[in-house]
């Protein structure tokens, strides 16, 4: 049993982790944020996401911004 909480929260903490922000797309390139910008749509998550011939912009519930620039060379 004792191992069972442990799991489950070890499992919550990392979902946590996975919550959406501009954090999470620090570092990213286009096709993962591309991937992301997918498994929060997947998930229900409340980020909306666009692409522009520049940048993948998101915007997520708390109001907060975040872009992911294309590279020159795509």
């Amino acid at each position: 049993m004792k191992r069972l909480v442990t799991l489950l929260w070890i499992g919550a903490a990392m979902g946590l982790a996975q919550a959406p922000s501009p954090e999470a797309l620090k570092g990213l390139d286009p096709e993962g944020a591309l991937a992301l910008a997918k498994r929060w749509r997947e998930e229900g998550q409340r980020v909306v996401s666009y692409v522009t011939p520049e940048a993948f912009f998101f915007e997520f519930a708390d109001g907060r911004k975040a872009r992911v620039e294309l590279s020159a060379n795509a």
